[in-house]
């Protein structure tokens, strides 16, 4: 593990493509961090980044087997708040 390091995912998939490319990116990334000896202290999940994290999501499987090597999974969410006006 690799003290002090943080994945923050702020979206649901990586990288700057297409949809469905930025969820093929996260998959094939959290699979290879799953099997990877340096792996991050924290994975951090938070606004669309939470559908990664959440069950049916393609990543779910490769995140249970990272967080079993060490890493915190952490999901935040934001509360909405609306006025009354």
């Amino acid at each position: 593990m690799r003290k002090g390091t943080v994945y923050v995912v702020s979206r649901n998939g990586l990288g700057q493509a297409p949809e469905d490319l930025q969820r093929i990116l996260a998959v094939n990334f959290f699979g290879l961090s799953a099997d990877s000896e340096r792996s991050p202290e924290t994975v951090l999940f938070y606004a669309d980044g939470v559908k990664l994290a959440c069950e049916g999501s393609a990543v779910v499987d490769s995140l249970k087997a990272l967080e079993k090597r060490g890493p915190g999974l952490s999901c935040a969410a934001r509360a909405s708040t609306t006025s009354g006006s």
